[in-house]
């Protein structure tokens, strides 16, 4: 359970006398949603995501033809990237690259 907003009480929920804890963030259809309404989390983890698959591309690969390693970033790379672009479009200007 997440408390969305910053006008919503933080009341605490129990259900068969056990206190429901109350989480910093959710998942939801692989999006993680803080409980400001951010998408910070996600998008940190999309990055680190991304640039963990480009790493272990360069690692797997001997070669460094441009024409297979672009494919190899276009199979591997862009879909982590793609998924739920909505979200990951950086509309504000600290997640934008420098």
């Amino acid at each position: 359970m997440v408390h969305l907003g910053t006008k919503n009480p933080r009341v605490s929920y129990s259900f068969n006398n056990r206190t429901i804890v109350c989480a910093e963030s959710v998942r939801d259809l692989g999006v993680i949603v803080d409980s400001g309404l951010t998408f910070d989390v996600h998008i940190n983890n999309v990055v680190s995501k991304a640039y963990a698959r480009t790493a272990m591309l360069f690692r797997g690969f001997s070669t460094r033809n441009i024409t297979l390693l672009r494919r190899a970033c276009i199979t591997y790379v862009y879909p982590i990237l793609e998924y739920a672009s909505n979200v990951w479009n950086p509309h504000l200007l600290k997640h934008k690259c420098p």
